[in-house]
């Protein structure tokens, strides 16, 4: 009767998550990470297996040296934040923002043993606030109206207060804003003669899907062609609008490689936009190398996407 009762309440467990990924945004990557050795017997991170809310609780296996990374996105792992340990994640392709009249990030926590973990936010990475304190066995959520903050949130730090439970400290599972609540950091233009011509544009960046290039090498894959014959169109459209095109990498190799690949890379997009007849005068490159993940590198698919060529309207 109790296994059957534990499966069914992981499918309801599962149905409720299905429908409701597509209204969260879910952090991006970490930025920092610090165990604070709070319990000797573990020399990093630990973690385990979340629980569906209100599951019959199995016999818990704790991993040692839990990524940080698995607080990231859906997924079924927590990491254990005994006192003192914390981490600092970042949304990168959206950022949250003050909603009227409803809560705006929240905190999911696996284990019911009365866990507690401080909530910061900040804008710059550099300077936190407080947003509250939030605790186990549930979803909780937080209002910035609630300490008055106005700005943008990019970063969110989630410290640990104490060492309850079977596996000590608050064992957080993801960090997400709901979509009312998300903002979009990049403009996905459908018609780039559309997104040209408007004004409210300028600084914004955007990416253009299918810009791919050969393993290892600055050479464009011929399925970029489509893409970027668009992007020429448009230009030669609106002869007064000047773009930044920045590279991007993966962490993978050093950084002095990823960063002079990276410029190669958006060298070889300006090179085929003026081939096309755009006149290089109103191209600009950048290599930003490894600098500004989009995603988690520790991720194949993270990986993948943090491959990729930016362009930003500068007038």
């Amino acid at each position: 009767m109790k296994r059957s009762l534990y499966l069914i309440s992981i499918w309801l467990y599962a149905l409720s998550i299905n429908a409701q990924t597509k209204e969260k945004a879910f952090a991006d990557i970490v930025v920092k990470a610090f165990y604070s050795n709070a319990i000797k017997k573990y020399t990093e991170f630990y973690g385990g297996r979340a629980s569906p809310p209100r599951a019959i609780r199995r016999s818990i296996e704790i991993f040692k040296n839990m990524s940080p990374d698995c607080v990231l996105g859906d997924n079924p792992f927590y990491l254990s934040l005994p006192t003192g340990s914390y981490v600092i994640v970042k949304f990168t392709d959206n950022y949250i923002v003050d909603q009227p009249d409803q809560d705006d990030i929240f905190i999911t926590e696996s284990g019911c043993a009365g866990d507690k973990a401080a909530i910061y936010i900040s804008t710059d990475g550099e300077s936190f606030e407080k947003l509250g304190v939030v605790v186990d066995c549930k979803t909780s959520s937080l209002d910035l109206a609630d300490i008055g903050f106005k700005g943008e949130v990019n970063y969110v730090r989630v410290e640990g207060l104490d060492n309850m439970g079977a596996t000590p400290g608050f064992d957080l599972v993801n960090i997400y804003g709901i979509a009312s609540a998300s903002v979009d950091r990049y403009d996905e233009p459908d018609d780039l003669h559309t997104y040209l011509s408007d004004s409210s544009s300028v600084q914004k960046s955007f990416i253009l899907e299918h810009v791919n290039f050969e393993f290892n090498s600055s050479e464009l894959k011929s399925s970029s062609y489509r893409s970027l014959n668009k992007l020429v169109s448009a230009l030669l459209d609106y002869e007064s609008i000047k773009l930044q095109i920045m590279g991007h990498t993966d962490s993978i190799g050093s950084s002095d490689y990823n960063s002079a690949l990276s410029l190669e890379r958006a060298n070889s997009v300006k090179n085929y936009l003026v081939t096309g007849g755009v006149d290089s005068q109103r191209l600009t490159t950048n290599g930003k190398g490894e600098k500004e993940p989009l995603k988690s590198n520790y991720l194949k698919g993270g990986r993948a996407a943090n491959r990729r060529v930016e362009f930003q309207r500068i007038n």
